[in-house]
C-alpha cells in the first residue's frame, strides 16, 4: 500500500471509530422500544447522582472562604 492509501485508511478509521458504538447504541435502543429486545435493567453497579442527605456546613464554609480568597488574589489587593 502506498502512503496515500495508508493515510486515507487511518483517517477513515479515526472518523468511523466513534460512529460505530453510537450507531450500535441507537439500534439497541430502537429494538428495546419496539419490544423485540427486552429492556435492560440496571445491574446495581451503576451509581445514580444522588446528593448527600446531610449537608456538611463546615465543608461548604471552607469552600466559600477559598473561593473568596481566590477572587481576591485574582483581582489584586485593595
Amino acid at each position: 500500500m502506498t502512503a496515500m492509501q495508508w493515510l486515507i485508511l487511518i483517517v477513515a478509521v479515526v472518523i468511523l471509530a466513534p460512529l460505530v458504538p453510537w450507531a450500535l447504541r441507537k439500534l439497541d435502543f430502537a429494538r428495546q422500544v419496539r419490544g423485540s429486545r427486552p429492556e435492560r435493567k440496571p445491574t446495581g453497579r451503576e451509581h445514580p447522582d444522588v446528593p448527600a442527605s446531610t449537608p456538611n456546613t463546615e465543608a461548604e464554609s471552607l469552600a466559600l472562604e477559598a473561593k473568596a480568597r481566590s477572587v481576591q488574589n485574582a483581582m489584586g489587593p485593595h
